[in-house]
């Protein structure tokens, strides 16, 4: 009896001391937070009742980023796709599907912790991905509150070739911090480029199987 007891209190502690799984971040729940939760939380936080609107092959691009919180009306054109969606980075936002939404907002703070560029995306008025600029300080604070994993890291060397023809090589590098809960992700990445030495960086937290279904609608 007192060895079943001491097992008993060995597991219940393992499980007060496990790691949290990684569910959203913040007020922002994915494959739980409806639409009408988030509009209800950001009209609260910024201030903004309805979030702005643009219309179709709208030229003023700086608009949009200079929104507090603004709808991303799906389109087409090529034009109207990339400038606020130059995210390669994203692979991740299918503005074109009938099924999705997608909010932009400019900045947006989480715990004392600024997240720059958001993109909340909805499937069926369900949000499934959350997207911002990259920064240290939020890689840190999922380390504190769902593991000190080791990252991915990944060094390739590139051929490349100047302006003016001169051939060289140059390592491109990738580090990728990844916690994941089923079918949910969050991720820091980080990508310089070889050649120009360029950065591609984001954090994300995403059902990759549900937006993977939008992307291939789309496709």
């Amino acid at each position: 009896m007192k060895k079943l007891f001491l097992i008993i209190v060995l597991l219940s502690a393992i499980k007060c001391f496990a790691q949290e799984k990684i569910k959203g971040i913040g007020k922002f729940k994915i494959n739980e937070s409806t639409r009408t939760q988030v509009d209800s939380i950001l009209a609260g936080d910024l201030g903004q009742q309805f979030p702005d609107t643009f219309d179709k092959n709208e030229n003023n691009f700086l608009s949009i980023h200079e929104s507090k919180w603004a709808i991303l009306t799906p389109d087409s054109t090529q034009d109207y796709a990339h400038p606020y969606y130059n995210y390669e980075k994203v692979n991740l936002l299918p503005l074109h599907c009938s099924m999705a939404t997608v909010y932009f907002i400019k900045s947006y703070s989480i715990a004392n912790i600024q997240f720059e560029s958001v993109y909340l995306t909805f499937r069926k008025d369900t949000l499934v991905g959350f997207v911002s600029d990259y920064s240290e300080e939020i890689t840190d604070a999922m380390k504190l509150k769902y593991g000190n994993i080791q990252p991915t890291m990944k060094t390739t060397l590139i051929n490349c070739q100047n302006k003016i023809g001169n051939k060289f090589t140059k390592d491109e590098t990738e580090i990728i911090y990844s916690w994941k809960n089923g079918s949910i992700e969050a991720k820091s990445y980080f990508k310089q480029y070889g050649c120009n030495g360029s950065f591609l960086t984001y954090f994300s937290v995403k059902d990759n199987a549900k937006l993977s279904t939008l992307q291939k609608m789309f496709q």
